[in-house]
């Protein structure tokens, strides 16, 4: 009886030392599915990884999406293949006793001011569709000029046993990746 004492102590110590370990990587985790979401245009996976006060930035993003015909949304999906987590540089709580975190990694990610410039040049002088032009700059070496890197911080909200990203208009992890403003500027272009 003593040895199942001991044996049973010793599970929960070792699935509350694995319980703890496995939260930094669900955060991290959390936020590569976040990104992931928004790069393959999966709303419905994005509103069930976000915080509460995300639904009108992923409202809005869908609907723009939902405006796209089917070759700007294979340039969509071509362009967010080259949005990914680098590196991760720190993961802190807000606070002693606080569950909400703060998870910065450096981003790799499109520069879509300058590519939007660009293409709306090509579009306007030589009159070449603007899915066709971002579909060619993604084939070709050129994406690289558009690829730049941040420190980018995402906010982790916890709820109950759940934790979400926050991902409105006003976090900084929506406005470095800039998809809802380049899904605006697509679905009128």
């Amino acid at each position: 009886m003593k040895y199942i004492k001991g044996i049973i102590a010793l599970a929960i110590v070792i699935g509350a030392v694995l319980g703890l370990c496995s939260c930094g990587v669900s955060d991290k985790t959390l936020v590569e599915k976040t990104i992931g979401a928004v790069s393959k245009a999966n709303f419905d996976e994005l509103d069930r990884l976000t915080a509460a006060g995300s639904e009108e930035n992923v409202r809005t993003m869908r609907e723009y999406f939902s405006r796209l015909d089917d070759e700007k949304v294979s340039a969509y999906v071509l362009l967010m293949k080259n949005i990914e987590i680098v590196s991760y540089r720190d993961e802190n709580k807000y606070g002693a006793g606080a569950s909400d975190t703060a998870v910065t990694f450096r981003l790799r990610h499109i520069n879509f001011d300058e590519l939007l410039r660009d293409v709306a040049t090509e579009n306007s002088v030589e009159g070449t569709p603007t899915a066709e032009i971002i579909s060619k700059i993604c084939a070709s070496e050129k994406i690289n000029g558009y690829i730049v890197y941040d420190d980018v911080t995402a906010s982790i909200v916890r709820a109950g046993r759940r934790s979400y990203v926050e991902f409105d208009r006003n976090s900084e992890l929506s406005g470095v990746l800039g998809a809802t403003a380049f899904l605006r500027w697509l679905s009128s272009h």
